[in-house]
């Protein structure tokens, strides 16, 4: 009987699938690993510290355990970042009063003097406009949903793209534009959707070879 991976073998498989398509992408646009995959702008869009993500983009095991840690250094970093308009930080008695949590235990949680609910790190998210779970999330998953939108960025601009560099391998869908019409799938939201176009294509493909076998009968 196969044992089953373990999660985080899980996770790393997931991630390192992921970076292998950025990768592919980035070049396929003429963009270097480098810039795509910078850890500076990861660290920004995922929360998690520079030298973490730039050991598992190197495929090796990294990432702060203790979940309370985590939560203070993005706490932390968005503090430091998301400013107003003056660009100012925003004092702790002004995110109290946005995300209606006491003063006194935001200054707590500041302070790493008490663990965040739930509830806190929903409320904080929602101020500073992060998706659900940021705060609090393991560092592999934090990079890795920030390399999907990454992906997804790119693949945007594949699919809008005028005249997308051609990948080394091309074939014959490409000459027929079906692979414009995969990315753009891909772009979709939700299965059903991809579904559609699947099941479309397929009925283009039966009427196509139809109309082959039509013409052979001639």
């Amino acid at each position: 009987m196969t044992e089953a991976p373990s999660d985080s073998t899980r996770k790393a498989s997931d991630l390192a699938a992921t970076i292998g398509r950025v990768t592919a992408l980035a070049e396929r646009l003429g963009r270097r690993r480098e810039a795509v995959l910078d850890p500076s702008t990861l660290h920004h869009a995922s929360g998690v510290p520079v030298g973490v993500i730039g050991a598992l983009l190197r495929g090796e095991s990294a990432g702060e355990k203790d979940i309370q840690l985590r939560f203070l250094q993005r706490l932390e970093l968005l503090h430091r970042t998301h400013l107003k308009a003056n660009g100012r930080k925003y004092s702790q008695v002004e995110i109290a009063t946005e995300t209606g949590i006491s003063r006194q235990q935001i200054s707590a949680l500041f302070n790493n003097e008490r663990k965040p609910t739930m509830v806190h790190c929903s409320q904080i998210e929602r101020f500073f406009r992060r998706p659900a779970g940021w705060l609090q999330s393991d560092d592999t998953d934090a990079l890795h949903s920030a390399l999907l939108q990454v992906e997804k960025s790119l693949l945007e601009t594949l699919a809008t793209a005028e005249d997308p560099s051609p990948s080394s391998e091309s074939s014959i869908f490409e000459t027929l534009g079906v692979e414009r019409i995969a990315l753009r799938a891909a772009l979709l939201s939700s299965d059903r959707d991809r579904q559609k176009v699947v099941s479309w294509l397929d009925e283009l493909l039966q009427e196509e070879k139809g109309g082959s076998a039509q013409q052979d009968n001639r």
